[in-house]
């Protein structure tokens, strides 16, 4: 007799059923994420704003279409910066004596978007070691200057600023 069927045979009737209760709950669960998967996955395809999003990397279809639904009409921001910063995505400015420094990021805004953005972006840091092309050169600068942390945030800022033009004018990135 193995482990578990020792650990079994411990347990009393109502708790085994309670527990494939459980079990039956969890298994219902998955099926309702994987079909709503799914139709994200399908609206993400379908949609040609969430197209054009998609062919960003580090924006997959639950970014897409998040920052489809959340940001409705892009045109009430003036530029990419301010786009940005409505995600949270820009250092805070602090100013004193004529002197302007940024400080850290400001946190403020959608930090949903900012995050989804930002965990998409630590995925493509890892394949930029690999590359050689201009933009994966200025991602491993700023690997060895700021580290891994910083980098993705700096990467979703400047997606982000990508975003905008794509949204407002319906470019092809």
């Amino acid at each position: 007799m193995g482990k578990l069927e020792s650990e079994k045979a411990k347990l009393t009737a109502l708790s085994l059923e309670l527990i494939w209760k459980l079990v039956e709950e969890l298994v219902v669960l998955e099926e309702r994420l994987a079909y709503d998967q799914q139709q994200l996955e399908s609206l993400a395809k379908t949609h040609p704003e969430c197209q054009r999003l998609m062919t960003i990397s580090g924006i997959g279809p639950i970014t897409a279409t998040a920052l489809v639904a959340a940001v409705g009409d892009v045109g009430v921001f003036k530029h990419g910066r301010q786009f940005a910063a409505c995600l949270g995505l820009v250092p805070k400015p602090h100013a004193t004596g004529g002197q302007t420094r940024f400080l850290g990021m400001s946190k403020r805004g959608d930090s949903y978007l900012g995050k989804l953005l930002i965990h998409g972006d630590r995925a493509t840091l890892r394949f930029a070691r690999h590359k050689t092309d201009g933009r994966r050169q200025w991602i491993k600068k700023w690997l060895e200057r700021r580290g891994w942390n910083r980098t993705a945030v700096a990467v979703a800022n400047k997606h982000a600023r990508i975003v905008w033009p794509l949204l407002s004018r319906s470019g092809v990135y």
